[in-house]
């Protein structure tokens, strides 16, 4: 495996964990020109920058080319879901009905030869559609076998699940969890504050420590796919403090530096729907966040 995959070449400053995001577009912003605007707006690049791609969408995209042409790694996220909505069944997976396409996108990403994070369906608890845990891991097993038989050998694998999963959540993380031993863990996670009232507002360490702590406890690396979080004021709360979130990415930032297993973070620069309600988490949802996120980016621990 390449040296790069997870671990920074040490003689780089001092950097241990890798800082990267997925950048939504602004109005009529294609997504790579919003990376640039928001790289630029913060003084660097970042080093890893994600991509969710459908299961008949070529691999790798134009995006990811894209992102690997200029000097960042992708993480490639393979859904077995079409662009349609339909799902590829897990279990018709591991049974090697859809073989012949995992070949060809194997074959393709082994061509294209660029270093990259590789995920076969992230947070796959949501997608029941697709088969039980059990049938997940069957799959997920399946399709790595078939690219280590095409010999890829220029992907890092990641195995991501929602943070809820670490704590007990859909049958505790060891219901989903490939057994490889030479992949990262991957979390998900999400402060959603007032506009998710029964959590409630939570810290970085809050939502991340269950895995951090299993990730400690299996000797693996831990990846944190998706963070994100909101304004203390976000949907509809009519009292609240201004620069919360702007401590809260100081905050997470400090928990990051303590953590040695922790090998990459990537946020999310978007807004999604959640229950019914619009949750923004864009960087820069008030003056003092954007300086704060800005600070932290530009924190020499992060490569």
């Amino acid at each position: 495996m390449a040296s790069w995959a997870g671990w920074p070449d040490p003689a780089r400053a001092k950097a241990t964990c890798l800082w990267g995001a997925r950048t939504d577009p602004y109005g009529t912003e294609t997504t790579d020109k919003a990376t640039r605007n928001l790289e630029d707006r913060i003084g660097r690049k970042f080093a890893i920058l994600r991509e969710y791609a459908a299961w008949d969408r070529d691999l790798p995209t134009g995006y990811q080319r894209w992102v690997a042409r200029t000097g960042r790694v992708p993480y490639i996220a393979w859904h077995a879901t079409k662009i349609d909505g339909t799902a590829i069944t897990w279990s018709s997976i591991a049974n090697g009905t859809r073989d012949e396409w995992i070949k060809t996108q194997a074959r393709a990403l082994k061509s294209w030869a660029r270093p990259a994070y590789f995920c076969f369906h992230h947070e796959p608890e949501n997608d029941t559609k697709n088969g039980n845990a059990a049938e997940f891991k069957a799959a997920w097993a399946h399709v790595r076998r078939i690219f280590r038989r095409v010999g890829v050998t220029n992907l890092k694998w990641v195995a991501a699940f929602m943070a809820s999963t670490y704590k007990g959540g859909h049958g505790g993380i060891d219901a989903w969890m490939p057994p490889d031993t030479d992949i990262l863990f991957g979390v998900d996670g999400y402060n959603r504050g007032a506009c998710d009232p029964k959590p409630g507002w939570r810290s970085f360490s809050d939502i991340f420590l269950p895995a951090h702590k299993h990730a400690v406890a299996k000797g693996h690396g831990l990846f944190i796919g998706e963070f994100g979080c909101v304004e203390d004021t976000a949907c509809g709360k009519t009292s609240g403090s201004s620069t919360r979130k702007a401590h809260w990415f100081t905050h997470a930032s400090a928990t990051m530096k303590t953590w040695s297993e922790l090998k990459a973070v990537v946020y999310s620069n978007t807004e999604w729907v959640f229950n019914g309600v619009d949750v923004n988490y864009r960087v820069d949802t008030t003056t003092e966040s954007f300086k704060s996120y800005k600070a932290v980016g530009l924190d020499p621990y992060f490569h």
